[in-house]
């Protein structure tokens, strides 16, 4: 049984609501990532859990919620029976993992995440910052700043997982690991340079970090890897976006269907979880990047649920469109810092490189013989 004939979500799509202008609208955006090849990988429960489930622990988080429920206990052992139907008992360990990391990262997470292996760019690690700023506005608050340890760039390619149907295609962001709050980015093997403008490969991976962060960051603020929700909040959110994703407009998007769609897990379940996991970061990645298409398609109870578990109290006057503009902005800074970088450095190889010119009407000089 698959996530569209799950009994417990209705099925209740409507042929017009999956029209071609909706189906299209991100069109021009998903080119960009099929020519690319950087539609990013989520998590990876072979590669990227790295510790041994933990059934005790597993319970434990049940039995929290539970507890901490007492008036609503009905309702939550409902949504935990739910959970564990379409997921699962796995998914309570991923949720335990998350809560256990939460308090960890209280007193190791600093205001702002450290960046690691961006010069390799060309990148001022302060100046990469600023596009990751919430204090500046570029991202809404509390979903870098105290949810994000590390961000760092790795200087080589990496395939993406077979499991996400994305054979032959290569990844360009992942979160490292359960228990590490880091994200990596990875080098795209295309460089679309124009050496005519002096505009280095390196400009284009610069462009694809900024715009695939807000995948990654996504993941970061669900409820298996945020630290700031509580236990019952993060039953809550996959109890909620499991529900939302099969009347979803968003993923009748190009974007969607060429990644989400994609998903092929060995089992049923584990392809319930990796779907609605890649559909929420999709969502967040299309508010943040493309809020007019994110206006203009997303169903009013998709952009609720943004509202809710992305935004959430802090980030309510928080602007997608400027947010977006002012990271482009300094995007587009650090590309234009690299293109004169790259013509210097041309500039003088070229002057290195170029033969002495002797003096018109004169004779080249020979040293006397003594």
């Amino acid at each position: 049984m698959g996530i569209e004939n799950h009994p417990e979500i209705k099925n209740g799509s409507d042929p017009e609501k999956n029209s071609a202008t909706k189906r299209n609208s991100f069109k021009q955006f998903a080119g960009l990532a099929l020519a690319a090849g950087i539609l990013t990988l989520g998590t990876s429960d072979s590669a990227l859990a790295k510790k041994r489930s933990e059934p005790q622990r597993t319970e434990t988080f049940i039995s929290q919620v539970l507890t901490n429920t007492p008036d609503r206990q009905k309702e939550y052992r409902q949504k935990i029976d739910f959970l564990e139907n379409f997921f699962s008992k796995k998914i309570f360990e991923y949720l335990a993992i998350a809560e256990t990391q939460s308090h960890e990262a209280k007193g190791k997470i600093k205001a702002h995440p450290q960046l690691k292996g961006f010069e390799q760019l060309g990148i001022d690690p302060k100046f990469m910052l600023k596009v990751f700023s919430e204090k500046d506005g570029c991202f809404p608050a509390g979903m870098i700043d105290g949810n994000v340890a590390e961000l760092r760039y790795i200087n080589k390619t990496h395939e993406s997982f077979s499991q996400y149907g994305m054979a032959g295609r290569f990844a360009s962001s992942a979160i490292e690991s359960r228990h590490k709050d880091n994200i990596l980015f990875y080098r795209s093997p295309y460089d679309p340079r124009s050496p005519e403008k002096g505009d280095p490969g390196d400009a284009f991976q610069i462009r694809i970090i900024t715009a695939f962060a807000s995948h990654e960051a996504g993941h970061m603020a669900a409820g298996d890897f945020s630290n700031s929700m509580t236990p019952e909040q993060r039953v809550d959110f996959f109890y909620e976006v499991a529900h939302m994703y099969h009347d979803s407009n968003i993923r009748e998007t190009i974007a969607s269907k060429d990644y989400v769609d994609q998903i092929n897990a060995r089992d049923e379940k584990s392809q319930n979880y990796l779907v609605v996991s890649e559909y929420w970061a999709i969502l967040c990645e299309s508010y943040l990047n493309r809020p007019e298409e994110f206006f203009a398609i997303a169903s009013k109870q998709e952009n609720e649920l943004v509202q809710k578990w992305l935004l959430k109290e802090k980030g309510k006057d928080f602007d997608p469109k400027a947010a977006r503009d002012k990271r482009y902005y300094l995007t587009e800074q650090m590309v234009a810092a690299q293109i004169a970088k790259a013509k210097q450095r041309m500039g003088e190889k070229t002057r290195l490189t170029a033969p002495k010119k002797h003096l018109q009407g004169k004779k080249p000089a020979f040293p006397r013989r003594r």
